[in-house]
């Protein structure tokens, strides 16, 4: 993942998944959220867990309703 991939108009939710029968854990982040959190190296790009899983981005799914909502 590229900073130039992120696009504007797209709520991104990521998943983490765990053992087997453990539930998985969701993050979902705005395009202005997700760019300053991409580490971009010469062959790739990096969004590191440690960066997203906080109160800000877990379970956050209003982010998305407001987004549906939006003109």
């Amino acid at each position: 993942m590229s900073r130039s991939k992120v696009l504007d108009g797209v709520v991104y939710v990521f998943v983490c998944l765990y053992a087997e029968h453990a539930s998985p854990s969701y993050f979902i982040a705005t395009p202005r959220e997700v760019r300053p959190r991409v580490r971009e190296y010469r062959t790739r790009g990096i969004l590191n867990y440690g960066s997203i899983n906080s109160s800000q981005f877990k379970d956050r799914w209003d982010k998305l309703e407001k987004a549906l909502k939006a003109p």
